[in-house]
């Protein structure tokens, strides 16, 4: 009766990535990236002083924590295909509007100076100079 299961053995990756909620293909990263981002971004924008960045930690680190897990996850998929590839082209300009308005966010908190150790570590910046 195993020979007769032994089909599925190549599709337990895809049902181990469905049942933690994660894409089965490049083309499905796509809108769970961007969601990722606005998420990300959303968080940020709440921190404008001390006590909301405080606040915004528990989120933000789960955000990190989900983006490992996505990194992680992508790299085991096989490499894009071209089709992948133009899937994404569409959702570029989205995509670069987040990632400004992410490092717009970064920026402002750095100039306010509410960038505290542990929201440098999650959002992997380079150590304060000097």
């Amino acid at each position: 009766m195993c020979r007769h299961l032994a089909f599925l053995a190549p599709l337990a990756p895809l049902c181990c990535a469905a049942e933690a909620g994660l894409p089965a293909t490049h083309q499905e990263f796509i809108p769970t990236l961007l969601e990722l981002l606005r998420q990300t971004e959303q968080g940020l924008a709440a921190c404008t002083d001390a006590s909301t960045t405080k606040a915004a930690l528990p989120r933000l680190r789960e955000l990190a924590a989900r983006a490992r897990q996505l990194s992680a996850h992508q790299q085991s998929l096989p490499e894009p295909t071209v089709q992948d590839y133009m899937a994404a082209h569409p959702h570029v300009a989205e995509f670069n509007k987040l990632w400004e308005a992410i490092c717009a966010h970064i920026e402002r908190l750095e100039q306010k100076q509410l960038i505290c150790t542990e929201l440098r570590d999650l959002l992997q910046l380079a150590p304060k100079e000097g």
